[in-house]
């Protein structure tokens, strides 16, 4: 893939370059170029198979982040999906999805199923 730097992958992506700065990979790729270069090529190939279209991808990305309590992977992924064209409604909703995945787990093996093997 030649010369890639973080200019470039701000224009591959269309990610707001202060949040990739901010989630640390200007830094990767100004101080361990063949790191950064390995992500890239692991990252952007997900982005090129377009098995799934951008928005829908985005919409996973934002209910992934959530559930892994990631703030700032959740705002840049927010921010694509709204650049890919989903609505707010629509970034809500996999939140909403998201959360059922907590309190799913509590109802499963989880806390009441082992509360109830306690308890009686």
């Amino acid at each position: 893939m030649g010369k890639f730097g973080f200019e470039e992958l701000v224009k591959a992506t269309g990610y707001p370059a202060e949040l990739l700065e901010e989630v640390g990979l200007k830094y990767l790729a100004e101080n361990a170029p063949e790191v950064f270069k390995e992500w890239v090529d692991e990252s952007l190939s997900k982005f090129e198979r377009q098995i799934l279209d951008r928005k829908t991808s985005e919409l996973i990305w934002v209910a992934c982040c959530a559930v892994n309590n990631s703030a700032l992977g959740l705002k840049l992924h927010a921010i694509g999906a709204l650049n890919a064209g989903a609505t707010k409604e629509e970034i809500i909703h996999a939140l909403q999805l998201a959360s059922l995945v907590g309190s799913h787990s509590i109802l499963g093996s989880g806390g009441v199923g082992v509360l109830k093997e306690i308890l009686t």
